[in-house]
């Protein structure tokens, strides 16, 4: 039966979502990078980096580059027109949900405004009746 690609979706989401997969994939929005850089400009361990790496370059989100021109061996990561495909509508809906939420607070910080003018104009009168009597 055809879900017209919601698995896959689901997929994807399953595992961008886990911890620092996304942050990696951002890391390599900007550039080439070598592990350590990776690494260091996320902020951590290399058994967290490497975890997080494998599956990336296993779904060919990111590119693993071996030079091995002279020791020692060097590592680089690249994001592929895949993963900058998939970085992209994260990008897009990260900001959807962030202008979502906004709008929520701002309707919520409305509501809570004209409450509090109700209930202002609600003492103020119950004021001037005390004041009158």
């Amino acid at each position: 039966m055809d879900d017209n690609g919601w698995s896959e979706l689901a997929d994807v989401l399953a595992l961008v979502s886990r911890r620092w997969m996304l942050p990696v994939m951002d890391e390599l929005s900007r550039g080439i990078r070598s592990h350590n850089d990776l690494a260091r400009n996320i902020g951590i361990d290399n058994q967290q980096l490497d975890r997080a790496l494998r599956p990336l370059v296993r779904r060919n989100f990111i590119h693993r580059k071996v030079h091995a021109a002279s020791p020692p061996i060097r590592v680089y990561y690249f994001l592929t027109p895949k993963g900058r495909a998939i970085l992209t509508a994260f990008t897009v809906l990260r900001a959807t949900i962030a202008a979502a939420l906004s709008a929520e607070a701002d309707e919520s910080e409305s509501k809570a405004t004209d409450q509090d003018r109700r209930e202002n104009h609600s003492l103020k009168v119950t004021a001037r009746r005390d004041h009158q009597t």
